[in-house]
């Protein structure tokens, strides 16, 4: 059973402990910046950088923010061993898709804020409606972390399967996600498909096609140059930015600091390296650094990646082709870190649709929320039967 929340982000303490860590921090020496562009990350953030974002954060208006939070309905639920938040948006359309929205790290449920209402609530009628379940993941913002060693992303989606089909009472549902919650819905699409018949996704890697060893063919045969460019960025990632993976699927627990700065500097240098630099809003990180430091559930956040590692390496293999029984979309945007080609995103299931854009990166309900929410109502209405409830 769900019980209404009446969310609380902000405690007296902790707001006081935020303004006195603002106020005090200091930063690194500045001879550790090597270039003078502002926009320069290929040694993390710099100097200068971390300075304007730390003056806008100092600016930040926490208590606006946790008000524009509570205007959605906030819920929990007990599911095995896991206390569950999640935004519910119903639809006043009796016949809406019920959809499931996962975030991922460095994301919350927040990252989603765009795109509830607009789904749930469409302005043309003649546009699908959702209802709509953005939960956080267990050990983020507000859902308890199971003190288990090995929760993995298959009991992720059990708990979120449970909480779709008996503790909400829908039959069916839809999946959408990226990072994490793409993981988490591999695993729906597998095991729970006849609950979750399709299963949309951002972000997608697999096991390179056997093509790809053959010196004829190579990698890119077959491939347009937006999948190869996808897949250039892809290896850039892999080669140069992966290095927080490997931390925190070792030495996670208190390794990385969680001041108001530290975190500042960790989420943002991923945020603005992984998001479209047209479209980047430093507010989207300044709201994310307060909610991971409001809820303290950074450290927890990142237990994901030492709980799932085998997981995570298990999709790179031809071991992982043919599992997922759902119907797959896909959205492939420009910025994304990994997006594979729909050829090779064949080999795990039936994908019925695959839409590339021209703007959008990892987070691409942040930064671009119309592609997205177009791309969801496009694979319903050409899928979804219409009797669902």
């Amino acid at each position: 059973m769900a019980s209404k929340l009446d969310l609380k982000l902000i405690n007296p303490a902790r707001y006081e402990q935020w303004k006195t860590a603002l106020k005090c921090e200091t930063y690194p020496d500045e001879t550790l910046n090597f270039s003078s562009e502002e926009s320069d990350l290929e040694l993390g953030v710099n100097l200068k950088q971390l300075k304007d974002w730390k003056a806008a954060l100092e600016k930040l208006d926490v208590h606006k923010l946790e008000e524009e939070i509570k205007q959605f309905e906030h819920y929990t639920a007990r599911i095995e061993d896991c206390r569950v938040h999640f935004i519910h948006e119903r639809s006043g359309n009796p016949n809406a898709v019920p959809i499931l929205i996962l975030h991922g790290w460095p994301g919350t449920f927040w990252d989603f804020k765009k795109i509830i209402k607009p789904l749930a609530h469409p302005i043309d009628p003649n546009h699908p409606s959702f209802h709509v379940v953005a939960p956080s993941l267990p050990g983020y913002g507000f859902s308890s972390l199971p003190r288990t060693r090995k929760f993995t992303t298959v009991d992720i989606a059990r708990i979120f399967d449970t909480l779709m089909t008996k503790v909400l009472g829908y039959s069916r549902y839809f999946g959408q996600g990226g990072d994490w919650g793409a993981h988490i819905l591999r695993a729906t699409a597998e095991h729970h498909s006849d609950n979750a018949p399709f299963i949309h996704f951002n972000m997608f890697y697999c096991a390179e096609p056997n093509w790809v060893a053959d010196a004829e063919k190579g990698r890119f045969w077959g491939l347009n140059e937006t999948e190869i460019n996808a897949l250039r960025r892809a290896d850039e990632f892999i080669e140069f930015g992966k290095g927080y993976s490997a931390i925190q699927s070792t030495k996670a627990r208190y390794t990385v600091g969680v001041s108001p700065l530290a975190l500042l500097a960790y989420i943002g240098e991923k945020m603005q390296a992984w998001s479209d630099p047209d479209l980047w809003d430093v507010n989207n990180l300044l709201e994310t650094v307060a909610i991971y430091y409001f809820t303290e559930s950074f450290h927890t956040s990142v237990m994901i990646y030492l709980q799932n590692d085998d997981i995570r390496a298990a999709f790179v293999s031809p071991s992982s082709w043919g599992k997922l029984k759902s119907k797959l979309g896909i959205s492939a945007f420009p910025y994304e870190i990994v997006i594979h080609p729909r050829s090779w995103i064949e080999n795990c299931g039936s994908v019925v649709q695959y839409n590339t854009h021209t703007r959008g990166g990892h987070f691409p309900a942040l930064d671009n929320p119309d592609a997205l929410i177009a791309d969801l109502r496009e694979l319903i209405t050409a899928y979804w039967p219409a009797d669902n409830k």
